[in-house]
């Protein structure tokens, strides 16, 4: 074994090229100039306790070159239950010209009855704002439900001063990524209980609204995958975990139960539950916010093209 590189080891040097191109290249395209689009803000969704934070905090983690743990949705979260009740963004990187907004879960029937989501989307949903009619207990939001992270681990810092006293313009939502745990019934046998299916329901109407807004795109993260073994957890790229006989199975009933391709539907890695950092989580988590941009650029692109259309005719 004298010459041969680890897998990690392997997926480390890769890490490493991948953060630089994603930070080099960013969200800084023609067609985000074109349409003004500085910073690009994602707002994160999904079901309670479908891995929101914890998808914000690998991406987070994985656009940082050091040991440490990078978890600023950490104290969003409710010591007992796990769920998120404010609305609240992050940067990736401090030199990232990307924003993450982290929303509180799809519950049923109990949230998203207002205005909430159309604020979100329009950027007129204050940094913090609680969860409206929602049934959460009111608690101190000072710890997670779980393993503590082993040190080092670092809080983040969520903005900087001037995102925080950014204008609407620059809170308006470019994307909308919905977060499909595989551990839902509906994941994985596609059952449906009358409760998935109002989950489902509620889904649907929201990403309903979503697309009648045309300004902007949706995918979709299977997330939790770390639940399906080791074989998941040794995958570097989306593709590679797509290739597992039980992910592919549960694409197919995320991508029934939600009328989405399977294709925008990405398999991401992330350190849910215990919260370790391995090269290879980074790299899967760098690849599918590639993966992420791609989808946006191409959005944008259309976009860009339909005003060209339009101011000739």
């Amino acid at each position: 074994m004298g010459g041969e590189v680890s897998s990690q080891e392997h997926a480390r040097r890769e890490a490493v090229k991948l953060r630089k191109e994603l930070l080099l290249k960013g969200f800084r395209t023609p067609s985000a100039k074109i349409l003004g689009i500085t910073p690009f803000n994602i707002l994160v969704m999904g079901e309670v306790g479908s891995g929101k934070s914890c998808a914000i905090n690998t991406f987070v983690t994985a656009m940082h070159d050091d040991a440490e743990c990078y978890l600023p949705a950490l104290s969003l979260n409710l010591p007992d239950d796990n769920v998120t009740p404010f609305y609240k963004r992050y940067a990736l990187h401090p030199k990232s010209d990307l924003m993450l907004y982290d929303s509180w879960g799809i519950y049923l029937g109990q949230n998203y009855v207002d205005e909430s989501l159309r604020r979100m989307l329009e950027g007129r949903m204050e940094d913090g704002g609680a969860v409206r009619g929602q049934v959460y207990p009111e608690r101190e939001t000072t710890s997670l439900n779980g393993p503590t992270p082993p040190p080092p681990y670092h809080q983040g810092d969520a903005l900087s001063p001037e995102a925080n006293t950014a204008p609407a313009r620059k809170r308006q939502i470019h994307m909308v990524v919905f977060c499909a745990d595989v551990r839902k019934p509906w994941a994985q046998q596609g059952n449906t209980s009358p409760s998935d299916f109002d989950i489902l329901s509620k889904m649907a109407s929201l990403m309903k609204e979503i697309h009648e807004t045309s300004d902007i795109c949706a995918a979709i993260l299977m997330t939790c995958t770390d639940t399906l073994g080791h074989r998941v957890m040794e995958c570097r790229t989306p593709e590679e975990i797509r290739k597992v006989p039980e992910v592919d199975a549960r694409l197919e009933n995320i991508s029934r139960a939600t009328g989405v391709p399977k294709m925008i539907i990405l398999p991401m890695l992330s350190n849910f539950g215990e919260f370790k950092r391995t090269p290879i989580i980074d790299l899967n988590a760098l690849h599918v916010l590639k993966m992420l941009m791609r989808i946006a650029e191409s959005h944008m692109e259309q976009r860009v093209s339909q005003r060209t259309f339009d101011s000739l005719y």
